[in-house]
């Protein structure tokens, strides 16, 4: 995405041991650190805060988990303590937000009938309804710009501090460049009583 080159190619060369093009890019955003763990524990990602803070003496700004469910949160298997497992992982992601001062972002997933993301996700659509400790949800869907272009549609079902519409069909969108990753606002017309005269 900082390069705007092809991210299938880019990946390929990381893969490959053949990164060093576009280490000048990513080298110009030193602060960037990446973990590549499957199933990181709690302590792993703490031991890494702790890191980031000892070599450049602030906590991260943005902190991405991707994906919440791919965290070892030492919860058992069983499905019935599926969703107070989670809770307990987002309180302990809201703590690490309140501790270090960044913003803690965890990408999940969806129930059944909205994990193809054609239609808008309403609150009641988060796996495991996990909606009660989040201060903001945003859900995805897409849609079809034309010509092969792909629209996402970003819905707030939850914003303590803000406009929500819980039921996902007030929604931003956004242009997705397949090939380099980059987003880009829809661009749409006002209405003529928005236009200045």
């Amino acid at each position: 995405m900082i390069t705007g080159g092809d991210a299938k190619r880019i990946k390929k060369a990381l893969l490959d041991d053949a990164f060093e093009q576009y280490q000048g890019a990513l080298s110009e955003r030193w602060w960037i650190r990446f973990d590549f763990s499957a199933r990181p524990t709690l302590a792993a990602m703490e031991t890494l805060l702790l890191c980031y803070l000892e070599v450049f003496g602030v906590s991260p700004h943005l902190i991405v988990v991707d994906n919440v469910t791919n965290v070892d949160a030492g919860r058992s298997a069983n499905s019935d303590s599926f969703a107070f497992a989670l809770e307990d992982l987002f309180e302990y992601l809201s703590e690490m937000a309140r501790e270090t001062s960044a913003h803690v972002l965890g990408l999940h997933h969806t129930t059944g009938e909205y994990s193809d993301g054609l239609l808008p996700t309403p609150l009641s659509g988060v796996k495991g309804k996990v909606g009660r400790v989040p201060a903001l949800v945003i859900t995805i869907h897409k849609g079809d710009g034309g010509d092969g272009v792909r629209i996402l549609n970003a819905s707030p079902v939850k914003n303590r501090e803000g406009f929500e519409d819980s039921s996902g069909g007030t929604f931003a969108s956004l242009t997705l460049d397949r090939s380099t990753l980059l987003l880009e606002d829809v661009e749409t017309e006002l209405p003529a009583t928005f236009a200045t005269q």
